[in-house]
């Protein structure tokens, strides 16, 4: 787990991806144009089941590793578990910072709600195409009591991330229902709702809609972050490297 001592709170942005925008969409120009919301952590860790697709060096680790720490902080149960370490069996090895598995097993059975940070399929992966898949297995029967109140945040690089069989594989081992929404119109009669429902999508399109996994990727640094980054950091003259950065 990263040093807390050389983390520097930046307050990265998230854009809230597809699967197609993962491989096709300018991210950064659709934000320029106002078309895409840019989350927070706040708005992350709402979710129930997050995959974090990014780049290798955008700090995705630095990141998750630092939530963890902070909502322990506040009191909360959060733990942060690399999956390679994982994939060799459930015990305190797996965990990293102020987690082990006493109070792991203490949140479970409290029925409380828990965060887990995995820490990454990329690497995961270094031991064997099936690491990653043995991984989630040996961490799901120790969670299966408190699936509805666990948060489970993933990391991986995106071509590591195999959109079809991973997803399937976390939605079957740690499946969520999402609570259903309320009606919003008293006007609309069934006919219209069978319609809509009836409606064609894309390819893939119903298979996402109906996973409870929410994909993100990390916005790159803007010129303030950058600046802010590189003060922290002591490097002389900061404006000036950030613009040449951003030329």
């Amino acid at each position: 787990m990263p040093n807390a001592s050389n983390y520097v709170e930046l307050s990265r942005q998230f854009v809230e991806i597809s699967l197609l925008d993962v491989a096709q969409a300018d991210i950064e120009a659709q934000i320029a144009w106002g078309q895409l919301s840019l989350p927070t952590w706040p708005d992350i860790i709402k979710q129930h089941r997050v995959v974090l697709l990014s780049s290798a060096g955008t700090g995705k680790t630095w990141e998750i590793a630092q939530q963890c720490r902070k909502l322990r902080g506040e009191g909360k149960a959060a733990f942060f578990i690399r999956l390679e370490y994982l994939a060799s069996g459930f015990s305190d090895i797996v965990f990293e910072g102020d987690g082990d598995l006493a109070s792991f097993n203490d949140a479970v059975s409290k029925d409380e709600e828990i965060w887990i940070f995995l820490d990454s399929i990329d690497e995961a992966r270094l031991d064997g195409p099936a690491a990653f898949d043995k991984a989630l297995r040996t961490l799901s029967p120790h969670i299966r009591n408190n699936l509805q109140r666990t948060h489970i945040i993933l990391t991986s690089r995106v071509g590591a991330w195999r959109p079809t069989d991973d997803a399937a594989r976390v939605d079957s081992l740690f499946p969520y229902n999402k609570p259903k929404e309320a009606d919003q119109s008293d006007s609309t009669d069934d006919t219209e709702v069978d319609d809509f429902l009836d409606d064609p999508e894309p390819d893939g399109a119903d298979a996402e809609r109906k996973s409870p996994i929410t994909y993100y990727t990390l916005r790159h640094l803007t010129p303030d972050q950058m600046r802010l980054y590189a003060d922290a950091k002591g490097t002389p003259d900061a404006e000036t490297l950030t613009s040449e950065i951003v030329r």
